[in-house]
């Protein structure tokens, strides 16, 4: 029980310290319309939440049609409220997965079109191809709820509700510095940098950067400044 009221005050505080990527305004989650159609082969979701963790944002990839999403996914080994956990790397359908963080979650995504040439593109499937090396498939639990000892509660099996609705692969880590996943060091932010690193695009980079609401606000900034590196820009 102490650990419990420790763990829900550091994380009330850390929530207070951070910066958030606002919802959009007004932001309706109902009637949800069919996601809008990829304009590149590469774009970039910073995804918001009203609840939990979700003001704080969340950073995937998706390439050519699939979305990378990195993250605590596997809640069976969350620690100190999940900020520590085993990295799961997850590639879901772009349209179903879209349609699932709207459905499931309510979320707002906001989806940044990034111009690339088919040479950057070859760059970045060798480097998925040499980051998926070290991995295995990992199957996620049958259960649709799991018991959180930290706060004391029965909370959703996120991975469970998308394997269910999509036809989704998710991997684990054998070796890679994100075989562990740290929310404040080794999260979804600077696995999509690690990632984008490969375009050699100076102003997409996440440098000392911990957060994605840090990174949206960058690539709102470049959006101002007309960027031709940002060619469409939409809140789905």
């Amino acid at each position: 029980m102490a650990e419990k009221k420790l763990m829900e005050k550091v994380v009330r505080k850390v929530l207070r310290s951070f910066p958030k990527v606002n919802m959009p305004d007004p932001f309706v989650p109902y009637p949800i319309a069919y996601p809008p159609t990829a304009k590149s082969r590469f774009e970039i979701f910073v995804h918001v939440a009203e609840r939990g963790n979700g003001p704080l944002g969340h950073v995937d990839l998706c390439i050519d049609g699939y979305v990378y999403s990195y993250g605590n996914y596997d809640e069976r080994d969350l620690k100190l409220g999940g900020w520590i956990a085993e990295g799961v790397l997850i590639k879901a359908p772009r349209e179903e997965y879209m349609l699932f963080c709207k459905n499931h979650y309510q979320k707002a995504l906001h989806i940044y079109t990034i111009a690339v040439t088919d040479e950057q593109m070859d760059a970045i499937h060798a480097y998925l191809n040499k980051i998926l090396e070290p991995t295995t498939q990992w199957r996620p639990t049958g259960e649709a709820n799991y018991y959180n000892p930290t706060f004391d509660r029965f909370e959703e099996m996120y991975v469970y509700f998308m394997a269910q609705q999509m036809d989704t692969v998710f991997y684990k880590f054998n070796r890679s510095k994100f075989m562990t996943y740290n929310g404040w060091t080794r999260n979804c932010l600077s696995f999509a940098d690690h990632v984008a690193k490969v375009l050699r695009e100076r102003e997409l980079r996440a440098t000392n950067m911990v957060f994605p609401a840090q990174y949206h606000k960058r690539l709102q900034k470049l959006l101002k400044k007309n960027s031709p590196l940002i060619t469409n820009y939409e809140v789905y």
